[in-house]
């Protein structure tokens, strides 16, 4: 008979289990994930997720940014100069694509 109490009292507690951010019922969620002296549901997780993709995108943004010192045109062809002879039409469409990919790095 008191298996059965214990039984009821842990199948009371679970359905009790509410997520610790949001407050969503376990009865309201896909999945709610158990930690130490917490639970976290999927929509939070999903959210949680979202944020931190975000932030690492800024801060891999911003230190690219920091980092990038973006020479003129001319300065890059003068460099181009020293070792490439001639081909100065390859050389334009190199500075080109390189103007364009270093613009789409900082966005």
């Amino acid at each position: 008979m008191s298996s059965i109490l214990t039984a009821k009292k842990v199948m009371a507690k679970e359905e009790n289990l509410e997520c610790s951010f949001c407050g969503r019922k376990k009865s309201e969620t896909d999945l709610l994930i158990a930690g130490m002296d917490a639970h976290i549901c999927d929509k939070c997780i999903e959210q949680a997720h979202g944020i931190v993709e975000e932030e690492v995108s800024e801060a891999i943004s911003g230190s690219l940014a920091k980092e990038i010192i973006l020479k003129k045109p001319l300065e890059i062809k003068t460099f181009l100069d020293q070792y490439v002879i001639g081909q100065d039409e390859t050389k334009k469409q190199c500075l080109l694509l390189f103007i364009i990919i270093t613009k789409d790095l900082l966005r």
